[in-house]
């Protein structure tokens, strides 16, 4: 069950600190599964999560201001069930924490938040009830470090005549006492969506800087970074008995390590596309999904994968799915079927992926 809070009450019961209109609300995911997978070390049966969704739990409040303006906030943190320890390398609200403000120009915020690059997967992965989830090749080909930012600042617009515009920038290590470059990990993104009736399209462009340095060699103030930059476009149809979206990807910038392996999280320059459906079944929905990884300049580092997975509701907060996703790995590509959160099953470089799973996912 959602819990509403006044927020005099969630700041120790001092009912004279109470506002009308402001509220704070807690909520919650868990999602936990089994899968079976194999990637060339032998079959693994195992317990996963966060496989759908990232579990997890948040507070998402906001005070009327007057005037239309609003302050808000949200903190979310991510956690595994199986384990019962945090995500997020630990982080007590590793998957957002910011501040903001809102009103009729738009929407601001500031600390943790999601890329416009997630933002736009999101949209268009199509994966049943999950969104950008198991299943979709997106997930499972994406640099996983291009997800959310911390030290951001995003402002969200409202829609005018079909668009909305988001746009962020975050500050990386800026020094800091490790010593590292200024300016490894700055990154400044924005994305552009237009939607009319049940057509919508998206592109989003990312620009971040990196680093190259061995791990076993440590960074220092003059170590070089090098700029990475990404290029999405989405577009979905919905047609009523199916709904179709697709994703290109481009990374383009920075050197290209010929001996890299591919996977989601190593990223040598790289193209790849999505094509997915989501399709009603009875009081659940089916997708279809296909993706192509391809490695620029080095084949051996290709991927292809292909997906399928059904979400049924048992009642408006509980899920039970099933699904099954097989990846075809070039010489030098190490990708497998993902979560959200999940840790990938192990894989031999150049081996083909199999993978079935079922869960249950409850929300409160």
């Amino acid at each position: 069950m959602v819990k509403r809070l006044l927020t005099g009450a969630f700041l120790g019961g001092i009912a004279s600190m109470a506002f009308a209109q402001n509220g704070v609300t807690l909520y919650g995911i868990i999602d936990i599964g089994i899968e079976r997978a194999s990637g060339g070390a032998g079959a693994q049966v195992r317990q996963t999560d966060n496989t759908l969704y990232g579990s997890r739990f948040g507070f998402i409040g906001r005070e009327e201001l007057g005037a239309g303006y609003q302050a808000i906030f949200k903190l979310e943190n991510g956690f595994l069930p199986n384990q019962g320890t945090a995500g997020q390398g630990g982080a007590l609200f590793g998957r957002e924490a910011w501040v903001g403000l809102a009103g009729p120009q738009g929407q601001f915020q500031l600390g943790v938040n999601y890329t416009p690059i997630h933002t736009l997967l999101s949209t268009y992965a199509l994966g049943g009830f999950g969104g950008f989830s198991w299943g979709n090749a997106s997930n499972h080909f994406l640099y996983a470090p291009l997800a959310r930012e911390s030290n951001s600042i995003v402002y969200v617009s409202p829609v005018v005549a079909g668009f909305s515009l988001k746009a962020m920038y975050a500050l990386g290590t800026n020094g800091g006492a490790n010593a590292a470059p200024k300016t490894l990990g700055n990154t400044g993104s924005v994305k552009l969506t237009y939607e009319i009736g049940n057509f919508s399209i998206g592109a989003t462009y990312l620009n971040q800087r990196f680093a190259t340095q061995s791990t076993n060699v440590p960074l220092t103030t003059n170590t070089p970074t090098f700029s990475g930059d990404y290029y999405v476009f989405g577009t979905s149809y919905d047609l009523g008995f199916v709904k179709l979206g697709g994703i290109w990807q481009m990374h383009r910038g920075g050197p290209n390590v010929a001996s890299a392996v591919s996977t989601n999280f190593s990223n040598p320059k790289n193209n790849f596309f999505e094509a997915s459906a989501r399709i009603p079944i009875g009081f659940g929905f089916g997708l279809v999904d296909y993706g192509r990884y391809y490695r620029l300049g080095d084949s051996d580092g290709d991927a292809t994968s292909y997906s399928l997975r059904y979400d049924y509701p048992l009642s408006k907060r509980t899920i039970v799915y099933a699904g099954a996703a097989y990846i075809r790995n070039g010489k030098r590509a190490g990708f497998a079927p993902v979560g959200v959160g999940s840790p990938a099953p192990t894989v031999v470089v150049g081996h083909n992926v199999n993978s079935v799973l079922t869960g249950l996912v409850h929300r409160f």
